[in-house]
């Protein structure tokens, strides 16, 4: 982490990512978004973010593609 990287709140992750609170808070927990606890709350770097949208981590997928990852499990 630098000096420099910002420190967002979830209300800033998903005003940067449009999208709903409790996305982020499922991005989390089910899809590996970087967080940090601080007491009971959540503080995400911004450059962590990044990285971590960078490697892929918010990936939009068709229901299609959905369906057929499903049939091959």
């Amino acid at each position: 982490m630098m000096f420099n990287d910002a420190i967002l709140t979830i209300d800033d992750v998903a005003a940067f990512l449009k999208i709903p609170k409790s996305s982020v808070y499922k991005l989390i927990h089910e899809a590996g978004l970087p967080a940090h606890r601080v007491g009971k709350h959540f503080r995400l770097v911004q450059g962590e973010v990044t990285e971590w949208l960078k490697q892929g981590g918010l990936v939009s997928t068709t229901s299609s593609e959905r369906i057929r990852e499903q049939a091959l499990v």
